[in-house]
């Protein structure tokens, strides 16, 4: 089962952080952007690991314990890059067409345009992020922590939905 309690005090505490630079005077702009920075990499490695659990659901199911921790070490662990434009085809490739149908239809259709669109935009932000520095202080904030706690929230409730699915097929 997905826990996002973890997630979410780690967000509550980097929120925080960015709550207190936010109203301090004497706290550096760049620190303000990077709470909202690091939330995105903390927000991008939960999905990770829960897309990983709910696929692990699906081999625990039918296939029992031994054999799902083979199945992980073959088709799950090497699953890596997560994001842009793959998470649907990662996704079905290892849950397979007719699972990922049932999916589709089983998740109502908004929660799953969120999660489809959530996972895109995050990982886009975490790719910029991995790959530059901050060189102004002007720079955007994606989303505050707090914002992000939210959307991670919604999306633990999508993926359970997904895992209830996948543990009754």
């Amino acid at each position: 089962m997905i826990d996002s309690e973890i997630i979410i005090e780690n967000l509550n505490w980097l929120d925080e952080k960015y709550r207190l630079c936010c109203s301090s005077k004497t706290a550096f702009v760049r620190e303000i952007v990077l709470y909202p920075r690091y939330a995105v990499l903390e927000a991008c490695g939960w999905i990770e690991m829960a897309v990983d659990d709910v696929l692990c659901c699906i081999y625990k199911n039918k296939i029992g314990e031994e054999m799902s921790n083979v199945k992980k070490d073959l088709y799950i662990t090497p699953v890596w890059g997560l994001g842009r434009n793959n998470f649907e085809k990662i996704f079905s490739s290892i849950v397979g067409f007719v699972n990922m149908k049932k999916i589709q239809e089983g998740v109502m259709r908004s929660n799953y345009d969120f999660l489809t669109t959530f996972v895109r935009d995050i990982f886009d932000k975490r790719n910029n992020f991995a790959h530059t520095y901050l060189q102004s202080e002007s720079e955007p904030i994606y989303k505050t922590p707090k914002l992000l706690k939210e959307d991670i929230e919604r999306v633990n409730k999508i993926f359970k939905e997904m895992e209830e699915i996948l543990s009754k097929n």
